[in-house]
């Protein structure tokens, strides 16, 4: 449940212990999605803040738009050196992923290019400065940045 500023919660609160296990229970189906879904990284399970900025994308615009980034993440599949998934994924192998908000930023960058269908040039991810969305304070509605809305779904 943390975004951009690293900290947990709307306004920075933590989320209760009773919000965590109602959140757990209305997108369970998701969260098992990404345990099973995301690869390893170098050997070492996927970085938290991909986990958070993927499931926070299937949330919001869908998983069918972000589960080809995903699946190319796992297998290796990519669509050429510019594809997003592969970028991110030189990125996360290259890069110190313990520094959560780095991490997290470059992963709703890379993320946006993926689900826009934009090419990056290796070493052109930055940190984005918004959030895929925010939470409202009971982590029940979407809240998206300024100037961006929710994907149309694919046909």
């Amino acid at each position: 449940m943390r975004g951009l500023s690293g900290k947990v919660g709307p306004g920075n609160r933590p989320a209760s212990e009773e919000q965590r296990e109602a959140f757990a229970a209305r997108h369970g189906d998701l969260i098992t999605w990404l345990v099973e879904s995301l690869p390893r990284i170098g050997g070492r399970r996927c970085p938290a803040p991909v986990g958070g900025v993927v499931g926070k994308c299937a949330l919001f615009h869908g998983r069918d738009k972000i589960e080809g980034l995903v699946t190319a993440l796992r297998t290796g599949d990519f669509d050429g050196l510019e594809d997003p998934a592969h970028v991110l994924w030189r990125w996360l192998m290259e890069h110190n992923t313990r520094q959560f908000k780095t991490t997290y930023g470059i992963t709703v960058t890379a993320c946006r290019a993926y689900m826009e269908g934009r090419k990056v040039k290796m070493g052109s991810l930055t940190p984005a400065r918004t959030d895929i969305f925010d939470w409202n304070d009971d982590f029940t509605e979407m809240i998206p940045p300024k100037g961006r809305k929710r994907a149309e779904p694919n046909d």
